[in-house]
């Protein structure tokens, strides 16, 4: 397996958060990885691979491109799921151990389609009232979107 990251996130004890995808056996899938403040990846965070947190969405296409913590410590990653070339921006939210919080969105993710045929997330900020802003592209066309967080906390 090859692992990207694309985004990074520093955590209040001096762990780092990555945040891209991982060539699956098949496609791409996405992917979080947590490093101690020494550079080791992080046992307590992830699933069956100590330190990663995979989330296969059986889509062609996934990838993270943006990561943020929110106050309580739980992270909204953000980037792009759907079969090729219908790339969908998406949000992800996770707890602080890395797994997928499934009462937001839908089943953890909530995905926005422009109804261009690639949408793109390309950074995302977190208001003040919880709420994620996303910005990307849509084909050749400036993407600009927010998503309600409520029901995740």
């Amino acid at each position: 397996m090859v692992e990207s990251i694309r985004a990074l996130a520093l955590q209040r004890d001096g762990s780092i958060l990555g945040a891209g995808l991982t060539n699956g056996e098949k496609r791409g899938d996405l992917l979080l990885a947590r490093f101690a403040p020494n550079g080791a990846l992080d046992p307590a965070f992830g699933g069956p691979r100590a330190g990663l947190s995979i989330t296969d969405l059986g889509t062609a296409e996934e990838a993270l491109t943006s990561v943020v913590l929110a106050p309580n410590g739980s992270i909204f990653a953000g980037g792009v799921v759907a079969p090729r070339p219908n790339g969908d921006m998406a949000v992800l939210h996770y707890d602080q151990r890395g797994r997928l919080d499934r009462a937001f969105g839908h089943n953890g993710v909530a995905a926005t389609d422009f109804g261009g045929r690639d949408d793109r997330l390309r950074a995302m900020a977190l208001q003040p009232d919880g709420k994620v802003v996303a910005v990307g592209s849509s084909e050749t066309d400036f993407a600009l979107a927010r998503f309600d967080t409520v029901a995740s906390r």
